[in-house]
């Protein structure tokens, strides 16, 4: 607590103002004769201080590592300002200092601080796939390990030949996804115009499906059929795939 004085000398009471730095930053400043200006920076740029003074009639020593102590010397009786640069971390200061009488523009103390850092961004709001979209990006996506399925066969047009292999067969209680690929070398354009399932040995049925494929990437092309699953076993699968260079039948 600032101990009572006398109403003359309120005025002159050790008041502190605050400077937030940027890059290059402006202050200006009054000095009383006999009482003088502190500088405070933040201690995390302690021992990066240096400044120079242009007025003989201007004083300023290092108090510590982080500040310095402004003062005006005998005689300074008149109206005199200088100029004083400071260098402080990655900031420039130009602080214009003037001597003044008045307690009305005296503040003892300048507090330098460091701008806030930025908030963050806010994280991507999470994307809900549905179980469709789930199981057709693992059906067509997801490595493979271990699977019974990894039968492939060519289709040969000319200098085009296109590749199709099946990649994975996913059953669930309602759905069931046949994950397959395409690739032909240097061959731009969709490589899959269409696609029959069927299924038995001798008597083939056809199944019906919903079919979804990525754009193709360098010669290469991922899909998935999605069907509803037989409620009986099926001992064997027959993939017919239209593509760019006729047809390609892929059986297990």
């Amino acid at each position: 607590m600032i101990p009572p004085l006398p109403s003359p000398l309120r005025p002159f009471v050790p008041t502190e103002r605050v400077v937030v730095l940027a890059p290059y930053t402006a202050v200006t400043a009054a000095v009383v004769p006999n009482l003088g200006l502190r500088l405070l920076f933040p201690r995390a740029l302690a021992g990066s201080l240096h400044f120079a003074i242009t007025n003989p009639y201007f004083q300023a020593v290092h108090l510590g590592l982080s500040g310095i102590l402004i003062t005006a010397v005998r005689g300074a009786h008149h109206r005199y300002c200088g100029n004083m640069f400071l260098g402080v971390g990655p900031y420039a200061v130009s602080l214009l200092v003037c001597t003044t009488r008045l307690g009305g523009d005296y503040t003892s103390d300048v507090v330098f601080t460091v701008p806030p850092r930025p908030p963050a961004p806010p994280a991507p709001p999470r994307v809900r796939l549905s179980p469709w979209r789930r199981a057709w990006a693992y059906a067509a996506f997801a490595p493979i390990r271990r699977s019974r399925i990894r039968k492939e066969r060519q289709a040969h047009a000319g200098r085009k030949a296109v590749r199709v292999w099946v990649r994975r067969f996913l059953v669930m209680p309602k759905l069931a996804i046949l994950g397959f690929a395409l690739s032909s070398a240097g061959t731009g354009g969709p490589l899959c115009e269409g696609v029959q399932l069927y299924r038995g040995h001798h008597k083939w049925r056809r199944v019906p499906g919903r079919l979804a494929c990525t754009a193709p990437v360098a010669g290469h092309q991922n899909c998935a059929l999605a069907i509803t699953p037989p409620s009986q076993p099926v001992a064997r699968w027959h993939l017919l795939v239209t593509t760019i260079a006729g047809l390609v039948r892929v059986s297990w």
